[in-house]
């Protein structure tokens, strides 16, 4: 029995290393399998749609789908809130606990991303080659400044805007929309407009609280403009603003500044 002992133990060790090496061959094949069951935002550029999910970011184009994870350069897989600007860079606002700004280019797949130490990037909104981002860092709500540099080709932070006026809690920015020459956020707390023009953002005296008078706060959870009048979705129902009062299907509230 000790004459084959040699012979066997060779016998196991290369069964064992051709196993090795076919375990190591498969894990370099593997991808990230996520769950995509929740989907908070879709935009989409050209021929392309994206959808920026619990799991990813997914891509429908008429070639096929494709989801984008952090194998492929994400910060992190949960997405929050989405926008695409006029040169089709996709901005992602990532979920609790990452807060990271992260931008796919839809041409080249490239991928980089901010990183302020914030919790959460709660909505977005690109105006021209600026990004106003509301975000929540511990125990600060406010709107963070993005701007493109021409130089190095990316984004970069620039400013972040806390001060809003008394009277008024929020503890989220659900909505952000920038109108002409104003920046409006949608809040749980009602609705805040500023001009964008000259006007310093962090003097909280250039906020404007406008809410309906009802005696609840009101969750803003999206802002719009429709022949000219701007447009609020509450959780019962869409209001128009309409001079000094909100419209909803004929039925006036009185507008509280």
């Amino acid at each position: 029995m000790t004459k084959f002992f040699p012979i066997v133990l060779i016998s196991l060790f290369m069964r064992f290393s051709e196993s090795t090496a076919q375990i190591n061959y498969r894990v370099d094949e593997w991808r990230v399998e996520t769950s995509k069951l929740i989907v908070r935002a879709m935009n989409s550029f050209g021929d392309e749609v994206f959808a920026g999910t619990s799991g990813g970011l997914v891509i429908y184009s008429p070639t096929g789908t494709k989801t984008i994870t952090v194998l492929d350069g994400l910060s992190s897989l949960d997405i929050s809130s989405m926008a695409v600007d006029e040169t089709g860079i996709v901005i992602l606002g990532m979920n609790s606990p990452t807060g990271n700004i992260d931008f796919y280019s839809s041409t080249d797949g490239s991928i980089y991303s901010i990183d302020e130490n914030l919790t959460k990037i709660t909505s977005i909104a690109v105006v021209g080659d600026s990004i106003y981002a509301g975000f929540i860092a511990l125990d600060q709500i406010g709107v963070l400044l993005v701007t493109f540099d021409g130089i190095s080709g990316r984004y970069q932070f620039r400013d972040s805007f806390l001060n809003f006026p008394e009277g008024i809690s929020f503890s989220e920015v659900g909505a952000i929309s920038v109108i002409q020459d104003s920046i409006y956020l949608g809040t749980d707390g009602g609705l805040l407009s500023a001009s964008i023009l000259g006007d310093n953002l962090k003097d909280p005296a250039n906020w404007v609280h406008l809410k309906l008078n009802t005696g609840e706060k009101e969750f803003v959870n999206a802002i719009g403009l429709t022949e000219g009048k701007l447009i609020v979705a509450l959780k019962r129902g869409v209001f128009r603003r309409d001079e000094a009062s909100w419209i909803q299907d004929g039925i006036y509230s009185p507008l509280s500044l």
